[in-house]
């Protein structure tokens, strides 16, 4: 691989030059060189606040007067004294550290972490060594068809995304209506349609027998089923005045529809059935009275 002279970063502003410088040596060093200076700060730190535990504790044991005759201190500390004595010790203590690790952090970072700025260009690291400038901008094609594919990868991931969300959205609805139609009894099971259509289907026969006697039953006409005697001067007819009247004018109907051969007694089963009916007829004629009395009830 051929070098070809590369101009040092005088284009650059400090502060770019100091980023590039800083990313160069956290790539050769796998650290960030600022922070081996505070490391060293840290690990200080806690060397003091272990040394001042154990001098804080040593103090505060004479705090306490002696429990034993022969046991003579010449002084005896204050528990306030001793608490704001440690204090003040660690105090002092930090701000040394931290004046004098400021003073290895700059140190460091002039000296034993800076690289000149006309070299950079010219470092190669560990894992930059095979390298080749050549091949720059060859694989660019092949990086636009990936980023291509990606595109449309995306866009399908984003319309099946859509789908499942309306298919939820339809799913949700459906069991909702489900819910309401069981609630209303539309689709239960206890009953399906083939039965119920069986039960209506059997019911017809009856229904049309029915219908069929209620139409051979005579319609009341005005006029001429009642006799001169029990006509009125009122606008209604009299069957329509009462019960009575009513169930009066229906059985001289029925009466007056009988052929002429049903009213004579015969010999045979015929006969009397006719005139155990007409004797029915009568009795109840008799029972709810005549025309006059209908209207009176």
């Amino acid at each position: 691989m051929t070098t070809e002279y590369i101009p040092p970063l005088t284009s650059l502003s400090a502060a770019e030059q100091r980023s590039i410088k800083s990313s160069l040596l956290t790539e050769h060093f796998q650290f960030p060189p600022e922070t081996f200076a505070r490391n060293g700060m840290d690990l200080a730190n806690q060397t003091i606040y272990a040394a001042t535990k154990i001098v804080e504790d040593s103090l505060m044991t004479m705090t306490r007067f002696p429990e034993e005759e022969g046991d003579e201190r010449p002084f005896v500390f204050e528990g306030d004294d001793v608490q704001k004595g440690v204090y003040r010790l660690e105090t002092l203590l930090e701000a040394a550290v931290d004046k004098y690790f400021d003073l290895f952090e700059l140190f460091a970072l002039r000296n034993s972490f800076n690289v000149p700025s006309e070299l950079i260009p010219y470092i190669v690291l560990s894992h930059q060594e095979r390298l080749d400038d050549a091949l720059l901008g060859q694989d660019r094609s092949a990086i636009e068809e990936y980023e291509h594919e990606l595109a449309l990868y995306e866009q399908t991931l984003q319309k099946e995304r859509a789908l499942k969300c309306v298919e939820e959205l339809g799913q949700r609805k459906l069991d909702r209506i489900n819910a309401i139609a069981k609630e209303v009894g539309q689709m239960s099971s206890a009953e399906s349609i083939s039965t119920r259509i069986e039960q209506l289907s059997s019911q017809l026969p009856q229904l049309h027998q029915t219908l069929s006697v209620l139409l051979e039953t005579p319609s009341p006409s005005f006029g001429s089923t009642l006799p001169s005697s029990m006509t009125t001067t009122s606008a209604h007819e009299p069957w329509s005045e009462s019960r009575s009247a009513f169930v009066n004018w229906a059985t001289k109907a029925k009466i007056d529809a009988l052929p002429s051969s049903s009213t004579l007694t015969g010999p045979g089963p015929s006969g009397s059935t006719e005139d155990s009916a007409l004797e029915g007829l009568r009795r109840g004629m008799q029972e709810t009275g005549g025309g006059a009395e209908a209207l009176v009830s």
